[in-house]
């Protein structure tokens, strides 16, 4: 993806973070084509899929992951299915807000709760995403999404920091509030600070769902 910029670990204030950022930002895009088109798209930036599309039954969501030389991009899709049906199971994902131990991403802390929705979401992807990183344990990981893609993500990141104890750059856009703050403090830690979290003005996603909801 050479018109974006060369993908740098971690996140920091420089222009390196900015090109990582607009280059994971093509990904939340080609995320959200139809399964059969993705391939192609990314194999115009030199990418090729680890394991097929993944489209768990029965939860609308879809994600990839990708490899291009040393690094792999996993990437989730937003609330916004290829048909009716999965849109509809993405807004019930959404709106979910029952608070959960996430003991499938954090297996040994106390007092994190997570949004319900986006928890369970993740767990339909993470036996595939698990197994697609571990086969690569040198490789430097890379997660993005938007929107409940970004949700999504922000597990998935947290989940191989701990699990597969490597280093996890996490970057996305539009994200709701995915956990309490005993969560978000154990999700920084566990990605070392490699975590970048992009809002607009006044998009009311990122401030969803309401304290004490």
């Amino acid at each position: 993806m050479s018109t974006f910029g060369s993908l740098t670990p971690g996140v920091r204030d420089d222009l390196s973070t900015l090109l990582t950022a607009q280059s994971l930002q093509q990904h939340t895009e080609w995320v959200s084509q139809a399964p059969a088109a993705i391939p192609g798209l990314l194999k115009s930036a030199g990418y090729t899929l680890v394991i097929p599309v993944m489209s768990p039954s029965g939860t609308g969501g879809q994600g990839y992951v990708a490899r291009r030389g040393d690094q792999i991009v996993i990437s989730f899709r937003g609330s916004k299915g290829d048909d009716e049906v999965e849109t509809i199971l993405n807004v019930l994902a959404d709106i979910d807000a029952r608070r959960v131990e996430p003991v499938a991403v954090m297996p040994d802390v106390h007092g994190a709760l997570a949004h319900e929705g986006f928890y369970r979401e993740y767990q339909s992807f993470q036996s595939a995403v698990r197994a697609a990183t571990a086969a690569s344990p040198g490789v430097q990981v890379f997660v993005t999404g938007h929107s409940l893609g970004s949700s999504i993500a922000t597990h998935c990141a947290v989940d191989l920091a701990l699990a597969q104890d490597r280093p996890v750059t996490l970057i996305c856009s539009g994200t709701p509030r995915v956990g309490n703050q005993v969560y978000a403090d154990q999700a920084l830690a566990a990605v070392g600070g490699a975590a970048l979290r992009i809002v607009l003005n006044r998009d009311p996603v990122p401030r969803l769902p309401p304290h004490g909801s």
